[in-house]
């Protein structure tokens, strides 16, 4: 286990790592992520802060102008109200002038017709000199009015495009109100968000805290452990001995299961295309079987030498006897009617041993002197007898062999096996092979069915064991496609987190860019 030193108030581990060690190292770099979070969350608030005060003093001084603005337009409206009562009354003045106008011109034609009526000649310049003089003053009055009436319409387009710009002022400091009012909506979650944090790194800090008792606590319990296994070393070293013997234990148990799993598939596969009487049976009575058949075996080799020895002492007493028959024959050719018959068995080679039994035991009954040779030809032909019943004995098995074969093909066609030419190629191969196995047995004697019938059972095993290493093959595929698409997966989790990535670093941009538009509004409002 790894050491533990202090420096600066930090702990640093030495040695290998615990996982106790690496969760404490990794709550510590989430606190220094949150603590650097926190910092740029107040630094934010502080710039946001300082923006609001900026953007209400802004407030204050459009709200002083907007109300200065109004002032000046009410004033305005007031005058242009005045102006407008003046406006009227000397309208009403002109249109006055203009009636007394007419009315004297109307007196004048009256007191022109008098005059000519009545002949008398008054002064006219008497009566119109002050009637001019009036019309003068009030087409005086009326220029100026007209002056008046000028200025008043410019005032009042002045005053229209002064409310046209209030007005816009207005729009621009409502906009800024409502951005002020967002500005604080957005403020308002960052502290809210900046509380959370705060919250959590409270308990971040006491989870540290008790990680950190816990780890001084198994640094302790660690130390003393490390100082009990330096002193008992013998006892590690059993530990660790006791701990292979267990798992060795476990492996032997886990191949005798695996042995017996692989002998009961090969069993089972082996048992689909058999017959009752040809199934593979389990090891103990294979076993018991294969003793049984090499003790047959040895059996049959015994019975096989002895004939071997039987048929060379056969043969070296049939010599013996041609030799003496040939001398009989000389001998007796004209004494005997019955020779011609000898001579002709004599002469002709033997079909069979049973033949040549039968014609030597017919000349050793008619020779009567020589009775050594036919107590000698007793045993052999004991020897012989028994040597025809183990061939006989072999035949029989080799038909018997065959017909379960031939037994086998028929429940194979009946079962109708997807695999059905293979294994009607695999049965002729070893009918012929039988046929060849009763062709030696008949020529030879020396081979037997033994070995046939352990080499059929040995290359099914094989068979099945290829099956077993396809399937294993099969698995072993299906596991590789997995790790691809495990792999795929893995791969597609790094591009979701990538993008991720970029976009908390777009996120993080833009609220760098926040601060830099709420100076620049701030910069424009202020020109």
């Amino acid at each position: 286990m790894g050491s533990v030193q202090e420096k600066g108030g930090k702990k640093i581990f030495y040695g290998s790592p615990h996982p106790l060690i690496i969760e404490l190292n990794r709550l510590e770099d989430q606190l220094r992520d949150k603590e650097r979070e926190l910092g740029e969350a107040c630094s934010e608030i502080k710039v946001l802060k300082a923006s609001e005060e900026l953007k209400d003093k802004a407030v204050i001084e459009l709200s002083t102008k907007i109300n200065k603005l109004d002032e000046k337009l009410r004033t305005a409206e007031k005058h242009l109200e005045q102006k407008n009562l003046e406006v009227k009354k000397l309208n009403d003045g002109r249109k006055e002038a203009l009636a007394s106008q007419y009315a004297a011109e109307a007196a004048l034609r009256r007191i022109h017709s008098s005059k000519e009526e009545e002949g008398e000649y008054f002064p006219v310049e008497a009566i119109i000199s002050p009637l001019e003089s009036d019309i003068r003053k009030y087409k005086n009055e009326i220029l100026k009015l007209g002056k008046d009436k000028k200025a008043l319409e410019r005032l009042t387009k002045s005053k229209e495009a002064a409310l046209l710009e209030a007005q816009r002022i207005l729009q621009t400091a409502l906009e800024r109100v409502l951005i002020v009012e967002n500005v604080q909506s957005e403020n308002c979650d960052l502290r809210r968000q900046v509380e959370i944090c705060q919250d959590e790194n409270k308990f971040l800090n006491k989870i540290y805290r008790q990680k950190v008792l816990e780890v001084e606590k198994l640094a302790q319990t660690i130390h003393e452990l490390e100082e009990s296994l330096l002193a008992s070393g013998m006892a590690a070293n059993t530990l660790r001995e006791y701990r292979r013997q267990e798992e060795n234990k476990v492996l032997e148990r886990e191949l005798a299961r695996a042995k017996v799993s692989m002998n009961r598939v090969a069993s089972t596969v082996a048992n689909q295309w058999k017959d009752d009487n040809e199934k593979v049976m389990p090891i103990k009575k294979w076993l018991e079987e294969r003793r049984f058949f090499q003790g047959e075996i040895q059996r049959l080799r015994d019975k096989l030498l002895l004939s071997e020895r039987t048929a060379k002492a056969e043969s070296q007493f049939n010599e013996k006897i041609k030799l003496r028959l040939r001398t009989l024959e000389e001998g007796l050719r004209f004494s005997s009617q019955h020779g011609g018959p000898r001579k002709k068995t004599l002469l002709k080679p033997s079909k069979s041993k049973s033949s040549i039994t039968s014609s030597i035991m017919q000349q050793a009954n008619s020779s009567t002197g020589h009775t050594d040779t036919v107590g000698n030809f007793d045993t052999e032909n004991g020897m012989e007898t028994k040597y025809i019943i183990g061939e006989s004995s072999v035949r029989k098995n080799s038909d018997l062999k065959c017909k379960n074969y031939d037994s086998g093909k028929q429940n194979s066609e009946e079962k109708e096996i997807p695999s059905k030419h293979k294994v009607d190629s695999k049965i002729s191969n070893e009918q012929n092979a039988c046929e060849e196995l009763e062709s030696s047995i008949l020529i030879n004697g020396e081979k037997d069915m033994v070995s046939g019938f352990l080499y059929d059972i040995l290359q099914k095993e094989v068979i099945n064991l290829r099956k077993s290493l396809a399937e294993r093959d099969g698995l072993l595929s299906a596991k590789d496609e997995e790790i691809k698409v495990l792999h795929r997966k893995v791969a597609a989790l790094t591009k979701s987190t990538e993008i991720k990535l970029q976009k908390a670093r777009k996120e993080a941009i833009n609220r760098e860019k926040v601060p830099e538009l709420v100076k620049s509004m701030d910069e424009k409002l202020k020109f």
